[in-house]
């Protein structure tokens, strides 16, 4: 978690910006996301990854496929 602004906030003003909107988002997290966290997630970004249960392997796999699109 970090203090000052949540992770939905930062993806939705990098959404926002002009110069960020492209930006691809890798999400890593430890919360318990809502479905309506993962419907809002789903649009906004290009991975999810429990950040308990991710290997260094698997984001290096999701950063893979973002160099393909």
């Amino acid at each position: 978690m970090m203090p000052e602004v949540n992770g939905f906030e930062v993806m939705q003003r990098l959404k926002k910006d002009e110069r960020t909107k492209d930006i691809p988002i890798i999400i890593c997290t430890a919360k318990d996301l809502t479905k309506e966290d993962i419907q809002l997630l789903n649009s906004n970004v290009v991975s999810i990854m429990d950040k308990g249960m991710c290997s260094k392997e698997d984001l290096l796999g999701e950063l893979k496929k973002i160099k393909k699109l």
